[in-house]
């Protein structure tokens, strides 16, 4: 359940990412949405309930038989609520709305959390009414209250990291130098400084924060505590504490663990299996926990989570690379992107739900079935055989309802495991290849790491990022004044940056290209006379030109700017008076930069001075 949430609160949160909003959005039409919507969900989840409620009331099953039944339906219910939540975000103009409030729009903290609110709301519809279905099977006396709270502690850890990243951008804010950190949409390479310890920290105190979210007490001391100690001890298992997880009660019948340093380390158990099983069964469970701690499991599950935003980046980057290599050959699709952005923000969804549900269901799926199988493993290290771990499986089987024989996406099925320690016993070679197959995993995991990061890392380096996108502005700025001669912005634009990059060449033939088209533009007619005046590379220097230019931009407007080249023209060309006339002229528009402009003017002044000695 867990990890299947872990999934869908990802989706969720890619859905409100990838949209763009553009324009205010209807605040009324979002109302009637949402409660329609919100209305709607309640009587389709109350009457869903109640219809299975009624259909075991008639052929009674056996109460474990239940709880499955009850799995499954949440998980349908669940990925329904995902696609209502897709339309609330692009369909009602719900970002629309929150992002034009600006405090919401400069917080990254707010923007998730409101964003994803209500997404929260439609689950707690959906538990509020699997509680019909939920009283039916469990013999724990759980109000619909506290199993309302059971749903919110057993989530909210699944979204706590997204929510200390977000309030960690924002408190980065705060810091002078790193105020521009987090503030693009995407994820830079430089977010990356910060997101690494950031993690590291995470990894490290996360259980503190598991132990204050699933309100588990202390295992009471007494003999059955101390005989778990003392097994503790023997497995050579470092634990701060043993606690009783009663978060969930009567919904899950399981154990975990959790922490990387022995002072923050956490053995939890629910009441449940402790009730279900003996003293020699609950030592091999523990045992099968100790073996995740001492294979250093939660090490490289740690690797994994971290892998995911370093591929999702690497994955962005190299798009966009294939994009700015290929660009000529897919225009039309460039083209139809750049026009609609919701159609942009479609397809960009579409294709990263599909990189996540692979990467979890694949990556994650293999990892920790394989990481489950070899903790099983670790009972013949600590106990010398696996019967007991073989029969609590079987207990836990009968009582938990689970199908002995059904594997999911991130466990092999109960049958699966006892079957494999069977092997085990029977011939030692099974564990032998089990172990050089987690080695494999383990060396891919770490190699898969370190070459994303550094493939991110190469991807980002000046030098090979900017020769490539300004390439393909260029190719852009080609394409849009081929189709639209009149559309000057953005080629105007990449000309500037030619010119700032010292491609003289290339940004005189692209501001030349659109003083053709417009003959009447005058940024382009003063930037290219600029150009000719002031160009590093003297062969493209023409003074005669440069004055032409200038001249007919000032006729077209008296901006500071364009009354400056106008001067500089009249300069080089060696009319230091025009040339004063004209900076004056700006100085009394007061420009910005006023400095400069007196700068100008003293190095005419300075010129005239020289030539009357």
């Amino acid at each position: 359940m867990l990890f299947s949430n872990l999934i869908f609160f990802v989706l969720a949160l890619l859905i409100y990412s990838t949209y763009t909003p553009q324009d205010p959005g209807d605040v009324r039409y979002f109302l009637f949405s949402f409660f329609s919507l919100t209305i709607g969900w309640y009587l389709a989840t109350w009457f869903a309930f109640r219809h299975y409620k009624k259909r075991i009331e008639q052929s009674p099953l056996e109460a474990f038989r239940v709880m499955p039944l009850l799995n499954a339906l949440e998980a349908r219910f669940i990925l329904s609520a995902l696609f209502l939540y897709f339309y609330l975000v692009y369909g009602t103009g719900f970002k629309n709305i929150i992002e034009g409030f600006s405090f919401v729009r400069d917080s990254s903290f707010l923007d998730i959390v409101i964003g994803i609110a209500p997404f929260f709301l439609l689950l707690m519809i959906l538990w509020f009414n699997s509680f019909i279905l939920f009283r039916t099977s469990s013999s724990v006396s759980l109000t619909r209250e506290k199993y309302l709270i059971s749903h919110l502690r057993l989530n909210i850890p699944i979204l706590l990291p997204v929510f200390l990243f977000s309030l960690f951008q924002d408190l980065l804010r705060f810091i002078p130098f790193t105020k521009n950190l987090g503030a693009s949409e995407s994820f830079s390479f430089l977010d990356l400084v910060w997101f690494l310890p950031f993690m590291i920290l995470l990894m490290i105190f996360y259980p503190f924060f598991l132990r204050l979210i699933w309100s588990g007490h202390p295992m009471p001391r007494g003999e059955r505590r101390e005989k778990f100690e003392a097994f503790c001890r023997n497995a050579g298992l470092k634990l701060s504490e043993i606690f009783i997880w009663t978060s969930f009660p009567g919904r899950i019948i399981t154990a975990g663990i959790t922490g990387f340093i022995a002072r923050l380390r956490y053995l939890f158990i629910t009441p449940e299996l402790l009730d279900l099983l003996n003293d020699e069964e609950m030592e091999a469970v523990i045992a099968h926990e100790a073996g995740h701690v001492k294979k250093l499991h939660m090490i490289y599950y740690g690797l994994l989570f971290l892998g995911f935003p370093l591929f999702f980046s690497l994955l962005s980057s190299l798009l966009a690379f294939a994009v700015y290599g290929f660009s000529g050959y897919i225009d039309p699709l460039i083209t139809k992107f750049t026009n609609d952005p919701t159609m942009f923000s479609l397809s960009a969804l579409m294709f990263f739900a599909l990189v996540i549900v692979m990467y979890f269901r694949l990556f994650f799926g293999v990892l920790s079935r394989n990481f489950e199988r070899q903790a099983d493993l670790f009972v013949f290290e600590v106990v010398g055989h696996p019967f007991a771990l073989i029969s609590s499986l079987e207990k836990i089987s009968r009582v938990g309802g689970h199908v002995k024989d059904q594997p999911n996406w991130h466990h092999f099925s109960i049958g699966q495991r006892i079957n494999f320690l069977v092997d085990c016993v029977e011939d030692r070679r099974c564990r032998d290849l089990h172990e050089k197959k987690i080695g494999r995993i383990k060396g891919t995991l770490i190699a898969f790491v370190c070459v994303s990061l550094l493939l991110l890392g190469a991807i980002n380096i000046p030098a090979i990022k900017n020769p490539i996108e300004l390439n393909f502005l260029k190719n852009q700025a080609q394409r849009i004044m081929t189709k639209n001669p009149h559309q000057v912005e953005l080629p105007i634009a990449v000309a500037d940056i030619l010119y700032a990059r010292k491609q003289y060449r290339h940004a005189e033939h692209m501001y030349r290209h659109i003083i053709q088209n417009n003959p009447d533009n005058a940024t382009a007619l003063n930037n290219l006379a600029w150009l000719y005046a002031t160009a590093d590379d003297l062969s493209l220097r023409d003074n005669k030109k440069a004055l032409a230019l200038a001249q007919k931009a000032a006729s077209l407007t008296r901006e500071p700017h364009i009354l400056d080249t106008l001067a500089e023209a009249y300069f080089i060309n060696g009319n230091t008076e025009e040339a004063l006339k004209a900076i004056e002229e700006a100085i009394v528009l007061k420009p910005a930069d006023l400095a400069y402009y007196y700068k100008q003017k003293q190095k005419f002044l300075g010129k005239k001075k020289s030539r009357e000695k």
